[in-house]
């Protein structure tokens, strides 16, 4: 190209350039992949490490989000109970309870809405072996936790009753039962959460591993 350019030099004109030009832009073009794709998509991998990753990290907002909710149903009368025991009228006890519940349904919602493209990505999910890696990985560590989230959960459980028996103790008789029951309440719906919280993130790695349609060796 370059010699013809060079041999009909006194002959050039500017459509002549133009279109020598136009020959040599489609030959780059050919050789160098379109704009649009990924780098994981140019060197083979179907699924992008950037969409596993916000996935991943939209799941366990979302797992955040209905666990807080979970705390915020199991414990919605507590308020009502203390503020009866400090002689505060019943009315503004029922709508800090009724608020707690509107901000858990909240939660879930959006929590929920959060979540993009679930089914079409675990539908055609091939992990690259870095990403098969940084799961399975994170399945083992919450594998190995299980054992003692389950201890510390089945603590505040048994533990739950020593409120009362210490606000009996402790503190004057017209508000020691409803307070020892509030913090009572509060240890039981922290165990609850726990075990919610372990069981949803070991699903979700696991979930994801059982989705991956590439062989890994």
């Amino acid at each position: 190209m370059k010699e013809e350019l060079f041999e009909e030099q006194s002959f050039v004109d500017a459509q002549k350039l133009s279109d020598i030009l136009e020959e040599q832009d489609e030959e780059v073009k050919e050789v160098l992949p379109p704009l649009s794709k990924t780098l994981m998509e140019i060197y083979g991998l179907n699924t992008p490490s950037t969409d596993v990753l916000n996935y991943i990290s939209q799941k366990k907002t979302s797992i955040n989000m209905m666990v807080v909710a979970l705390f915020m149903f199991i414990t919605c009368f507590v308020p009502l109970i203390i503020l009866d025991s400090l002689y505060i009228p019943e009315v503004f006890g029922v709508l800090i309870m009724a608020l707690m519940i509107f901000a858990g349904v909240v939660l879930i919602v959006k929590g929920n809405a959060g979540v993009k493209n679930e089914k079409s990505l675990l539908a055609n999910l091939e992990l690259s072996d870095e990403d098969h890696e940084y799961i399975e990985a994170e399945n083992e560590r919450y594998r190995k936790s299980q054992a003692n989230n389950i201890i510390i959960a089945v603590g505040l459980f048994i533990f739950s009753i020593f409120p009362v028996v210490i606000a009996d103790t402790l503190l004057p008789w017209y508000i020691a039962d409803n307070f020892g029951i509030a913090s009572m309440f509060i240890m039981i719906a922290s165990g609850v959460s726990l075990l919610v919280y372990q069981a949803r993130n070991a699903s979700l790695f696991k979930k994801l591993l059982r989705s991956d349609k590439k062989v890994h060796y």
